[in-house]
């Protein structure tokens, strides 16, 4: 699964409304999760406090896709600075 499909796909489970905060595995590598708190996109929380996107509703598809761009965004510039 590509980046950004991935981004996408995590990202409707992490960005679904809930009532609390999942378990975070801090232990997970993958870049879309590293990514994910580098740029605060990780949780409902950071999405309201960081990006003015409200919590309790679904997001809409470009929110989803203004997310995942920031995501791939972050990714690249750190798979470069690795380099």
């Amino acid at each position: 699964m590509d980046l950004r499909k991935r981004s996408v796909t995590a990202g409707r489970a992490w960005w679904a409304p809930r009532r609390c905060a999942p378990n975070f595995d801090i232990c997970d590598p993958h870049p879309v999760f590293v990514a994910q708190h580098a740029t605060a996109t990780c949780c409902r929380g950071c999405l309201e406090t960081w990006h003015g996107i409200p919590k309790g509703r679904p997001l809409d598809a470009a929110e989803q896709a203004r997310i995942a761009a920031i995501l791939m965004l972050w990714i690249g510039r750190d798979a470069a600075r690795r380099r």
